[in-house]
């Protein structure tokens, strides 16, 4: 079950990465319902049956995503703001597309178009210790997330999609019934975090 949520915030977060950097955003949030959640699952099955492999593989999702985007800029390029569905990107047609592609002409093509209209390449990371703090501070977006659905079955899986699970700085967390679980997953997860909130000793 944690492989299964670790690998739909792998898409979300590669999908959100390259809808931000087309659109320019600092922030941005994927609004996701059971249906959207199913439809996901669905992809990440026939992702990794078409890459032969038996979990999702980052590189190969991220190059997947970035060529598919390139696909709807083009598509969308009269429109000014790049508005770009999960749907479009992870959709059967989407998976067609790359099925059919030279792998090797994908990369001249996104060469060529998208990373002329965005800069993809561009090292946008704080200097370490900021983005150290970022995970150990507490983040009132996140904390957001985290009181929609409190002390409910469907808040665990809310943070997992949304937050970088449980922090002892938050409120939210230390009032919650799954506090022990989410730490327990966030350990799993994101073991670096796990190390820099301190939860080794």
């Amino acid at each position: 079950m944690v492989r299964k949520k670790a690998e739909l915030r792998m898409v979300i977060d590669s999908f959100k990465h390259f809808y931000m950097k087309t659109n320019k955003l600092e922030r941005f949030f994927v609004k996701m319902s059971d249906k959207r959640e199913e439809f996901i699952y669905g992809f990440i099955e026939k992702f990794k049956e078409q890459t032969c492999s038996p979990e999702i593989q980052i590189h190969a999702l991220n190059k997947f995503v970035e060529y598919q985007f390139n696909h709807y800029i083009a598509v969308n390029a009269w429109s000014g703001a790049m508005t770009i569905r999960v749907e479009w990107i992870f959709g059967s047609t989407s998976l067609k597309r790359w099925s059919e592609v030279d792998k090797r002409k994908a990369s001249y093509h996104v060469r060529q178009k998208f990373k002329m209209m965005v800069d993809l390449t561009v090292d946008v990371r704080p200097p370490k210790d900021i983005f150290n703090r970022l995970y150990i501070e507490i983040n009132q977006v996140e904390e957001n997330d985290k009181l929609r659905f409190l002390n409910t079955d469907l808040g665990i899986e809310s943070c997992i999609l949304t937050t970088t699970l449980y922090n002892h700085k938050s409120s939210h967390c230390l009032n919650c019934a799954f506090a022990k679980h989410c730490k327990d997953i966030l350990k799993e997860m994101y073991p670096r975090i796990y190390e820099l909130r301190k939860y080794n000793g």
